[in-house]
């Protein structure tokens, strides 16, 4: 294995680490209800206050990590994330469990645009490129978010909410240790890199504007805003449909969403490897027809099963979104792709916030056709994507002689 191999296969397992906590809490939905006595507006800002945390400090982490090492920004926010969680596990009473929420969500707004920088950077002159490299980074990431309704359903009696939050800590720490050792100061930006990027190669392959903020960054923001308020409001409406109308217990929820974080990750890396470079965006508007029309049928089902092959179905066209975009963004030659990264991380976790707000209320009001309602974020998801279709984007590099002239910039990058 090669160096930068190396570095990359480090950086996939710190993405695996950094979200052991990150699902932990939806299977204990019922459990904030009844132990903290929380309602469905409280719940929603246990969900919503992490991700307004997290979208709001985006662009600050995504500026630092262009200023300064990216691996130094993504180590500070993945120990800030562990402070959150050991926080949430220690909590004794409602506010002060939304509090630490918060500070959770901070840490992760902090490490996110780094990491998907390092990702960038170390996969850019892999077998695959950016795409095959987002993949498996989606791989990894989402394989760690079903650490805890795995552990959950395997040992439900032993695995309580204090003891898994506090587990979770641990691992998020580990992943700060791996992180340290295994990307050794990879992300600095170099004088030498930049000046080559603004040679005649990076002018003809640039699509920059205010420092990386473009339109088409802006729409790609705009779309992955609208597929994570699905995603999102899935988290608390999921566990309170199955609890309140289909009668699963805890057991059942951790199980059903285990299966369905496991679907999102090997989807995740198996669209990395087949998305096409030059029509990603046909294949994201499909793949937004088919997940609207499966949120659409749910009120005409009663049955445990035929809804939980409905929810993994519906994660699989949620990790295939999530690819889709992010191997766009990655692709695009910015000045700035930290602070890309940050502004795009801001306008896609609003969707994060508002989807966690709004489910809970949907699903208690109006039971299936709650799910049904979020169908309709696809309505102005594919206004965008015709807007930045006609934008005729460029995505850099598209030829293996360009992506070769690139190598030795970024090997300077990531020694």
């Amino acid at each position: 294995m090669s160096r930068g191999s190396g570095r990359l296969a480090g950086l996939l397992v710190v993405a695996c680490l950094q979200n052991a906590a990150y699902t932990a809490l939806v299977p204990f939905v019922p459990f904030l209800s009844e132990e903290f006595r929380m309602g469905p507006y409280a719940i929603g800002l246990v969900f919503g206050g992490f991700i307004f945390a997290k979208a709001l400090v985006q662009p600050v982490g995504g500026w630092l990590s262009d200023r300064y090492s990216a691996r130094l920004v993504a180590i500070i926010g993945l120990l800030v994330t562990a402070l959150g969680s050991l926080g949430v596990g220690w909590a004794d009473s409602g506010w002060l469990l939304i509090g630490f929420r918060i500070l959770w969500g901070i840490g992760e707004g902090l490490s996110m645009p780094a990491l998907y920088r390092l990702v960038g950077l170390l996969g850019r002159d892999r077998p695959g490129g950016e795409p095959r490299a987002m993949g498996l980074f989606g791989f990894s990431a989402m394989s760690g978010t079903a650490f805890g309704p795995v552990v959950i359903a395997l040992f439900p009696d032993v695995m309580t909410f204090h003891r898994v939050l506090f587990l979770s800590s641990l691992i998020i720490v580990a992943s700060a240790v791996a992180l340290a050792v295994s990307v050794r100061a990879a992300g600095t930006r170099t004088a030498d890199y930049r000046d080559q990027e603004r040679g005649p190669q990076g002018d003809r392959s640039r699509n920059s504007i205010a420092g990386g903020v473009t339109g088409v960054v802006l729409g790609l923001g705009v779309l992955d805003m609208l597929d994570n308020i699905v995603f999102s409001g899935l988290e608390p409406a999921f566990p309170l449909y199955l609890h309140d109308i289909l009668r699963a217990d805890t057991r059942h929820v951790s199980a059903i969403l285990s299966i369905a974080l496991i679907c999102f990750a090997v989807a995740s890396a198996v669209t990395g490897r087949i998305i096409r470079r030059d029509q990603p965006l046909v294949m994201f508007g499909s793949m937004l027809v088919i997940r609207s029309a499966v949120l659409i049928s749910i009120p005409f089902i009663s049955t445990l099963w035929i809804f939980s092959g409905a929810f993994i179905f519906l994660m699989i066209t949620l990790a295939m979104a999530y690819v889709m975009i992010r191997s766009m963004l990655s692709t695009l030659r910015t000045d700035n792709p930290g602070v890309a990264f940050g502004w795009f991380g801001l306008i896609s976790d609003i969707g994060l916030g508002i989807g966690p707000l709004i489910s809970p209320v949907l699903v208690h009001d109006f039971g299936g056709w709650g799910f049904a309602a979020l169908s309709m974020t696809a309505v102005p998801a594919l206004i965008v994507v015709r807007y930045i279709t006609q934008k005729n984007w460029t995505t850099g590099p598209e030829s293996d002689d360009d992506r070769r002239g690139l190598e030795p910039q970024i090997r300077c990058e990531a020694a």
